[in-house]
């Protein structure tokens, strides 16, 4: 691969992993003053493509009525992604087990795939992480420490290493974002009041589904690179 590929797939990789990050953190816990304010100041990310700017497009007009505060949010986030202040407790649960498993209940075979991915490249439960392991923040955060991985590799002139974690990144999609993300968004497009998680389910749904497209190619053109020099 030539300096001039190298570079533009290196900035592709950074493009994906500031991408996976913002999703995970978003998931993973309520918005807070700080980030709240982050929001407003440096913008939820830029997008050409009309199918991933519909979601983007409902984020910021939230972000920028009279009503947008941490509060709203968290009374969103709690009552879309826990829950709360549900009847029957419905809610667009953000584990895989729960759109994957016959019986729809947490800790099935899809959290125990997920820790297998996780121990193949010698990641471990943090004790502060109380969740299932197939809680979307931590299958998005997963995805963003290949997609690193991978760039580090692609820079230190690594092609053989940067086609394996393509190719993990592939299968990780395949196996478990694809399986699930498409149904979770639907839920959250249902139960979510505030067009912030609304627009963020339709981001994440479109996201995923255009990333395993897109990495398909990359795939395959980076395989031919490795091909090549063996």
């Amino acid at each position: 691969m030539d300096a001039s590929n190298t570079a533009r797939l290196a900035e592709s990789l950074s493009d994906r992993l500031s991408t996976y990050t913002f999703l995970a953190a978003l998931y993973r816990t309520e918005v807070t003053e700080r980030s709240l304010e982050a929001l407003r100041q440096d913008g939820v990310l830029d997008c050409a493509d009309p199918e991933l700017d519909d979601g983007l497009r409902m984020m910021r007009t939230y972000l920028a009525s009279p009503e947008a505060s941490v509060l709203d949010l968290a009374r969103d986030y709690a009552k879309t992604f826990c829950g709360a202040a549900s009847t029957n407790k419905t809610a667009a649960y953000p584990f895989e087990s729960v759109y994957t498993s016959e019986s729809g209940m947490l800790m099935q075979d899809a959290r125990d795939d997920a820790m297998r991915w996780y121990r193949r490249f010698g990641i471990a439960k943090s004790e502060s992480w109380h969740d299932c392991e197939d809680h979307l923040a931590l299958e998005l955060e997963f995805m963003a420490f290949l997609i690193g991985s991978c760039r580090d590799a692609l820079v230190e002139g690594d092609t053989r290493a940067a086609c394996s974690l393509l190719t993990a990144q592939h299968g990780f999609l395949e196996e478990h974002l694809a399986n699930w993300v498409p149904e979770f968004a639907r839920h959250v497009d249902l139960r979510a009041r505030t067009g912030f998680y609304r627009g963020l389910g339709r981001f994440t749904r479109a996201y995923v589904a255009n990333d395993r497209r897109e990495l398909g190619a990359v795939r395959e053109a980076i395989a031919d690179d490795a091909a090549a020099i063996a």
